[in-house]
C-alpha cells in the first residue's frame, strides 16, 4: 500500500478532514476525489478502517504501564548494608542515564523537551518546529545559514535568499536549499528527509548508493540507514507529512521498530526493545502523539508485546509470554 497512490491520498485527506471538519470547500473536493474513480472509495474504506481500528486500540491514558518488581529467591536476599549499595549504585545509574539524555541539549542553541513541540523563527523569516526531545544549533551570517540538527525531528520553512542557501547539517547528512518546506528526522541509526514543497539536494557521506545524492522535490522521502549504509527512495502524500505537527503518527506498513522511535521521542527517559523479531512486524495504523503512553500501548500490545516500566527513565519492551515462539 505504500506505493499505492490512492492510499496515500486517502491518507492525505482523512488528515486533512480531521483537522477542518467543518471546512465545506474541503469536504467538497474531497467528494470529487471520491466518486472519480472506484479505487478511491476503496481506498478510503481502507483508510477509515485503519484510523478506527488504531484509535479503539488506544486504551485509556489513565491506565498507567505496571512497575516492575524484581523478586529474590530467600537465599539471595540483600542484607541492610547491600541494600544501601544496591540503592547508591541504581542511583547513579539513573542520573547517568539523565545526563547521557540531556548531553545533545547542553550543546544546543535550541531544544524541546520530549513530549512538547516548539516553534521558533530565526532572524532570516525562516521558521522552524522542533519535535520533542530535538535539539539544533544555529549559525547565521552575512555569508551562509547553517542549522545543525544534533538530534530529533525538525520541521524547516525556509525564507527565501539565493545569495545564502540554507544548510542542515544532520550527523554525516547535508541537506542544501534556497527556499523550501522539508522536515529532517536525524537518529543514530536512521535518518531521512522528506519534502512537502520546493526542493532539496541530500548528501550523505557515509552511505554507499547512488541515491545517498540526491535532489528531492515536492512529496519525496529519502532515508538513509546509518547501520547498513543504505538509501531509499519513496513518494507520499504531503499532509502525511505534516501529520506529526498535528500530533499524530501515520504508520504505513512500516516495522514496528522505526514506529517506535517515533513514540519513544515524546515519552520521558529510554525505550529499549527486547525482542528483535518483535520490532520487524509491520504496522499499518494513526496513533495519539499527544497521549503517548496510551499511543505505546496501541502500538505493541496488538503485536504481542508486553511494556515493563523499572523505572520512570526505563520502559522495557518485549514480546509477552508464548507470543513470539
Amino acid at each position: 500500500m505504500a506505493n499505492d497512490p490512492a492510499w496515500q491520498a486517502a491518507l492525505d485527506w482523512h488528515l486533512r478532514l480531521h483537522a477542518q471538519p467543518d471546512d465545506t470547500a474541503l469536504q467538497a473536493a474531497f467528494s470529487t476525489w471520491h466518486s472519480a474513480h472506484p479505487a478511491h472509495a476503496r481506498a478510503w474504506q481502507r483508510a477509515q478502517r485503519v484510523w478506527q481500528l488504531s484509535g479503539a486500540l488506544t486504551p485509556s491514558p489513565r491506565q498507567p504501564i505496571p512497575t516492575v518488581q524484581p523478586s529474590l529467591p530467600p537465599r539471595s536476599r540483600p542484607t541492610r548494608r547491600r541494600k544501601r549499595l544496591l540503592g547508591g549504585a541504581a542511583a547513579m545509574a539513573a542520573c547517568l542515564l539523565v545526563v547521557l539524555l540531556q548531553w545533545p541539549t547542553w550543546q544546543a542553541d535550541y531544544y524541546s523537551p520530549k513530549g512538547e513541540r516548539r516553534t521558533l523563527s530565526l532572524n532570516d523569516g525562516s521558521q522552524l518546529t522542533l519535535d520533542g526531545g530535538s535539539a539544533i544549533k544555529v549559525h547565521l551570517d552575512k555569508t551562509q545559514r547553517q542549522v545543525t540538527l544534533l538530534r530529533g525531528r525538525v520541521y524547516f520553512q525556509v525564507s527565501r535568499d539565493t545569495a545564502r542557501p540554507f544548510q542542515v547539517e544532520a550527523g554525516t547528512t547535508t541537506i542544501t536549499v534556497t527556499g523550501t518546506a522539508f522536515t529532517v528526522d536525524h537518529g543514530d541509526e536512521r535518518s531521512s528527509v522528506a519534502v512537502e514543497h520546493g526542493s532539496v539536494q541530500v548528501d550523505d557521506s557515509q552511505t554507499d548508493t547512488r541515491q545517498s545524492k540526491a535532489a528531492l522535490g515536492a512529496g519525496d522521502r529519502l532515508e538513509l540507514d546509518h547501520h547498513l549504509g543504505k538509501a531509499q527512495l519513496s513518494h507520499q502524500a504531503p499532509g502525511t507529512m505534516a501529520a506529526w505537527r498535528k500530533g499524530l503518527l501515520v504508520a504505513d506498513n512500516q516495522p514496528l521498530v522505526q514506529v517506535l522511535e517515533q513514540v519513544a521521542k515524546q515519552l520521558p527517559g529510554l525505550v529499549v526493545l527486547h525482542d528483535q523479531a518483535l520490532g520487524q512486524r509491520r504496522v499499518t495504523g494513526v496513533f495519539d502523539l499527544t497521549r503517548p503512553e496510551a499511543a505505546l500501548e496501541a502500538l505493541i500490545t496488538p503485536q504481542g508485546g508486553r511494556i515493563e516500566a523499572y523505572s520512570p527513565w526505563l520502559l522495557v519492551i518485549q514480546s509477552a509470554p508464548g507470543k513470539n515462539k
